[in-house]
């Protein structure tokens, strides 16, 4: 697959697996990419080791979805179009259910589900607009 030219977004592409991927699609070519992060200081960083990459930072939390409309709107603003979607951003909370906290539950269901559909479905206009669309769901070997 060439991605030269591709239009890509991530979430949770300023550690770990994200910035792994992100590090790669730059390596074959992508040069257009949006991340959503929560760390300000992370996105930040990420931009200043790939200044030949036009980054789109979005900071904030995936779990809220008007910044994930948002998102999609800054991304028909300024390319009109997305090729790549990768649903990155995940959390975890683990052990035997009767100790995880309520809230901890709530927002694992809201990260790691909820805002993957959410997230897909606003962009899915700006998908069918593109020649080539992929839609990446990225989950741990807990999902």
């Amino acid at each position: 697959m060439q991605l030269n030219g591709k239009n890509v977004l991530i979430t949770g592409g300023t550690r770990g697996i994200g910035k792994c991927m992100v590090q790669s699609l730059i390596k074959e070519g992508v040069t257009n990419v949006a991340v959503i992060a929560r760390d300000k200081s992370n996105l930040k960083q990420l931009a200043e080791e790939y200044p030949e990459v036009n980054f789109m930072k979005i900071a904030g939390d995936v779990a809220n979805i008007e910044m994930l409309r948002d998102a999609a709107a800054r991304i028909e603003d300024k390319w009109g179009h997305l090729d790549i979607l990768i649903n990155n951003a995940g959390i975890v909370a683990a052990g035997p259910l009767e100790d995880i906290q309520d809230e901890d539950l709530y927002d694992q269901v809201a990260v790691n589900l909820t805002a993957v559909m959410l997230l897909t479905k606003y962009c899915i206009p700006l998908l069918k607009s593109s020649e080539d669309a992929y839609i990446l769901n990225i989950s741990s070997g807990l999902g």
